[in-house]
């Protein structure tokens, strides 16, 4: 049964298919239509005439006025009357009659002398005047004058000196012995820039023979003093202009009335007593105190005894050749690994000045 109905069906569809293709092939053979012609447009109609308005009525005519009446004649000015005749002139008064000058005044005569008072009551007598300053030091620092008024500095006021051109050499002018043409008086021959003035001074301490300076023992570096009031020093050898070069009030070497280039020779002259064997004792020159300082040794020695050790006796000699040495202070220190005490009997030292 149901193959039957399989055949059939397959019968149908075959059948089917074969009238599909043979519709496909007809329309093949069908004629490729054309496209068709477009319309004319069509005419808009005409507008209708606008409707006629109709004609408006005539205005009424206006009424008209009554005429105005005339003003009257303004009224005529009556004449003026004639002037009247001027009256006379009236008759000048009389002059004033002077009247006659006052009698002079009588002088008054002089009152009498007034009789001298009695002499005043005297004052009472004035305070005490307070006790006066003293100067107690005068010093050339730098062509400036200092001046110290019981005990303390005070500048006074820069001091010019005249400008030493030259040297006297003897024979070449008027003193000293020699023959004319030489130079004028007053008149120096130029010194030549290595050319050296030279004086000195010798600064001899007093109170260290008494009280000695006493030195720590931890390697700390001590100040050594010199009053400059021992029975040797001297100072009556200085170069011309130069008053100091050792400022016993501060214990330190200033070179202001020094310049640059110019020359210092030191000899240093102390004694040392020793607490301890093998002890160390260094004594070093400090310049530019206050600037970019440092330290010329002048002595480092150990001593092998305790006691009161031979003389350090040490020359050296700076040269001040820069405004760091110049400008700034100097002096001695010491110092020592044990305790020790020192006697400073003073320093030497010899000035070179430069010249030109």
């Amino acid at each position: 049964m149901k193959i039957e109905l399989f055949n059939k069906i397959t019968t149908l569809l075959k059948g089917l298919t074969g009238d599909v293709k043979a519709l496909q092939d007809s329309f093949k053979n069908l004629p490729i239509p054309k496209d068709g012609i477009d319309g004319k447009d069509a005419v808009d109609g005409k507008d209708g005439k606008d409707a006629v308005d109709g004609i408006d009525g005539k205005d009424g005519k206006d009424a008209v006025d009554g005429i105005d009446g005339k003003d009257g004649k303004d009224a005529v000015d009556g004449r003026d009357g004639s002037p009247g005749a001027p009256g006379r002139p009236g008759t000048d008064g009389k002059d004033a009659i002077d009247g006659t000058d006052g009698k002079d005044a009588i002088d008054g005569t002089d009152g009498k002398d007034a009789i001298d008072g009695k002499p005043g009551i005297d004052g009472k007598p004035g305070k005490d005047g307070k006790d006066g300053k003293s100067v107690t030091k005068i010093k050339l620092e730098k062509n400036t004058l200092q001046v110290w008024i019981d005990g303390v500095k005070k500048s006074v006021g820069k001091i010019e000196f005249p400008k030493n051109t030259g040297v006297f050499i003897p024979g070449t002018g008027s003193g000293g012995g020699g023959g004319g043409g030489g130079l004028a008086p007053g008149t120096l021959e130029p010194v030549p820039s290595d050319n050296c003035r030279i004086g000195y001074f010798d600064y001899n301490d007093l109170a260290t023979v008494t009280t000695p300076i006493v030195v720590p023992s931890n390697d700390t570096f001590v100040p050594l003093t010199n009053d400059s009031l021992g029975p040797f020093t001297v100072k009556s050898f200085a170069p011309v202009g130069v008053t100091d070069v050792w400022d016993a009030d501060n214990n330190v070497f200033d070179w202001s009335e020094l310049k640059l280039g110019d020359m210092v020779d030191v000899r240093l002259d102390v004694q040392v007593t020793t607490t301890s064997p093998n002890q160390h004792v260094e004594v070093d020159l400090m310049l530019a105190i206050g600037g970019f300082s440092f330290n010329i040794p002048f002595s480092d020695i150990v001593y092998k005894s305790i006691g009161l050790q031979p003389d350090i006796n040490i020359y050296n000699g700076i040269h001040l050749g820069n405004a760091n040495i110049l400008d700034n202070p100097a002096r001695f220190e010491i110092r020592s690994d044990a305790a020790a005490t020192v006697v400073v009997k003073g320093w030497y030292c010899k000035v070179l000045i430069r010249g030109g």
